[in-house]
């Protein structure tokens, strides 16, 4: 069983664009009903809908290897990351769990939430650095 991903758009040229040329998701397909990209193996399905209605919460998690230099990567084409009042982020909206998982949260155009994760802890790399 593999997990296929679901978003929604009520505008799929503005989607594409963002899904392709800023993440660099590769298209699979382009039909009237949904684009469906390529997310390192898994499908990302972005149904066409008349009005977008989305969640005040995250629907999609992306784990990232490098967290820093990927919001950096993303704020250059435009995506900034969201801060909240209640937690402690760097300058860079980077929250630390407790454990050592660095997270951030942006939205893409139709203002959909995503997460970056980062893949290792931040203690870990700290002494990988050493």
């Amino acid at each position: 069983m593999q997990a296929i991903l679901f978003a929604a758009t009520a505008d799929a040229g503005a989607s594409r664009e963002f899904y392709e040329s800023v993440l660099g998701f590769p298209c699979e397909e382009d039909t009237p009903f949904a684009l469906v990209f390529d997310v390192s193996g898994a499908q990302l399905w972005v149904q066409e809908v008349e009005t977008v209605v989305n969640p005040p919460y995250t629907i999609l998690g992306f784990a990232v290897t490098d967290i820093a230099n990927t919001i950096a990567e993303l704020g250059d084409k435009g995506v900034q990351s969201e801060f909240y009042e209640f937690m402690v982020q760097d300058q860079s909206g980077i929250w630390t769990t407790p454990d050592g998982i660095a997270i951030a949260w942006c939205k893409d155009q139709t203002v959909t939430w995503f997460l970056l994760r980062s893949m290792m802890r931040l203690e870990i790399l700290a002494r990988s650095i050493d």
